[in-house]
């Protein structure tokens, strides 16, 4: 596979659909984590080795095409171009650091790295002031989304109460004149987590989320650490183009040379194309989250000079009593 999307990269119109980059916000304990198990957990089948064994802050699903003898047949018999399509049209990446705080430290450096948003909300306990939070970072975002209602094997859900209350912070869902779905779903039992991810794909399809692999390198950095052995470890989703092994790549400007890359399932690769997340080690330092990777070095504006309070001393007093105060200020120059 990883051979013919190579090969396809000589093609001069390499624009094509790629896997759909989620983000998942919510309101806290509302089941953002736990989602996101139940969602990998779904997708570790006996087959697999070790299943995911690496934490990078992101990883992918495949969601299983449709079964049948005549399907198969003719993806057999298209041209590869299509074949790449179609393949990865049933793979996701999701984001695996819930929460809207780092969705706005990425936000804050310009750098948009998901496609959809799923806004989590228990299903018991309704609209929260970080869920409307959420609905605010989704908005300024301008990116599609859809409602996933957790906890639903709980017996105290109304469903017509959280539509409401989404409503009043014109989040209008389906049958509450608007078009945003809703998808019930328990981490618990693992009910609505099939549809709700192809909910996702069907989604990703009606917006025609695409990427080019021979474009100039855009990836968007999700997390970063310093390891004791490895030295500084940043995780990125590719958006446009391709990272490759021993390459030399700058998050602002911050240099790596790529030593290697790992994807969400602990596995060395060496090419990573739209949508694939790696963790890379062979910075100089750690970049910062929400900075863009290109492989080339773009220089910053020069900052404007802070401002310097001047030093001044007050007139002497005509009389000898003399006051001792701690003057407190939180803005200079008011």
């Amino acid at each position: 596979m990883l051979v013919a999307l190579v090969n396809f990269m000589n093609d001069t119109n390499t624009t094509l659909l790629r896997p759909p980059i989620v983000a998942v916000l919510g309101h806290v304990d509302h089941g953002k984590t736990s989602l996101l198990d139940a969602i990998r957990k779904t997708n570790v089948t006996q087959g697999e080795t070790g299943g995911i064994t690496q934490h990078i802050g992101a990883y992918q699903v495949k969601v299983n095409p449709p079964t049948g003898g005549e399907k198969s047949q003719q993806k057999a018999d298209r041209p590869l171009d299509e074949k790449v399509k179609s393949e990865e049209e049933g793979i996701i990446t999701f984001i695996d650091t819930p929460g809207h705080e780092a969705f706005a430290k990425m936000r804050a450096r310009g750098a948009n790295a998901a496609d959809i948003a799923i806004l989590v909300i228990a299903a018991s306990e309704g609209v929260k002031p970080q869920t409307v939070e959420s609905i605010k970072y989704i908005k300024a975002a301008n990116i599609p989304f859809l409602v996933a209602l957790t906890k639903m094997d709980l017996p105290d859900v109304n469903l017509d109460k959280v539509k409401q209350q989404l409503a009043s912070h014109e989040v209008l869902v389906e049958n509450f004149g608007g078009d945003i779905v809703v998808m019930p779903v328990s981490a618990k039992t693992g009910s609505g987590i099939g549809e709700l991810l192809e909910t996702i794909l069907l989604l990703s399809g009606m917006n025609a989320i695409t990427g080019d692999p021979n474009a100039p390198l855009s990836a968007v950095v999700i997390e970063a650490r310093l390891d004791k052995a490895r030295g500084p470890l940043a995780s990125v989703i590719v958006k446009e183009g391709t990272l490759q092994i021993g390459e030399t790549i700058y998050a602002e400007n911050i240099e790596a040379k790529v030593r290697s890359m790992m994807d969400g399932d602990g596995n060395q690769i060496k090419v990573a194309l739209p949508s694939t997340p790696v963790e890379i080690m062979g910075w100089k330092r750690m970049p910062l989250v929400g900075s863009v990777a290109t492989s080339s070095l773009i220089e910053k504006q020069a900052e404007a000079p802070r401002f310097q309070p001047k030093a001044f001393e007050l007139p002497p007093l005509e009389t000898t009593t003399k006051l001792k105060i701690i003057l407190k200020a939180d803005v200079a120059g008011s």
